[in-house]
């Protein structure tokens, strides 16, 4: 035998040895003594050289059928092991109720929608932050005056105060010959 790890050929072998013992006990029982050495190498040349492929094909099924059977017991107990498990998760399970059903659909709303509002607010004050300083200056102002008036007037009307903010006098008294008007200096 060249290899210990041939399972095989380990049984082959056994089938082998096992029918030989068989001759050897029948020939004793038939002739009341033993076989001589030539006797029992006809025996082996004629009887069991011939038969060592049927020993492996039938070692080779013993096997399969046995690894076949090792994982049938195998796959039986895994199953009943998950099922049982299944089983035990179902019955300890608790099943939501309507209400608890819509709490949960209305936190996850709630907690996902805010969740979203404020990224989005923040993606603004960015891009509002990005455009501010990529602008002029001359934009910068105006977007700053334009931004002033807008919170004071929305400021005004929750308050529930009429205010309006007059654009037009504010840019003439901002006109050079309006500042050198009101200095006197003409």
């Amino acid at each position: 035998m060249a290899n210990d790890d041939d399972v095989v050929g380990q049984l082959a072998y056994c089938l082998y040895k096992q029918s030989k013992q068989q001759y050897l006990q029948e020939f004793e029982r038939l002739n009341q003594r033993r076989p001589t050495d030539v006797e029992l190498r006809n025996h082996v040349a004629c009887a069991e050289l011939p038969a060592l492929g049927m020993y492996r094909e039938k070692a080779t099924r013993v096997v399969s059928e046995l690894l076949a059977q090792a994982a049938q017991e195998k796959q039986d107990e895994l199953e009943a092991h998950f099922k049982d498990r299944l089983w035990t998760f179902i019955g300890r399970h608790q099943h939501e109720s309507l209400p608890e059903r819509a709490w949960h659909l209305v936190k996850g709303l709630t907690f996902g929608g805010a969740g979203g509002v404020v990224g989005n607010f923040f993606t603004t004050v960015a891009v509002l932050f990005i455009l501010f300083f990529a602008a002029s200056s001359v934009e910068r102002d105006e977007f700053s005056k334009t931004a002033k008036e807008r919170l004071v007037s929305g400021l005004a009307q929750v308050m529930g105060v009429g205010v309006s903010i007059d654009r037009l006098a504010e840019s003439a008294a901002a006109t050079p010959a309006a500042l050198s008007a009101s200095d006197g200096s003409e």
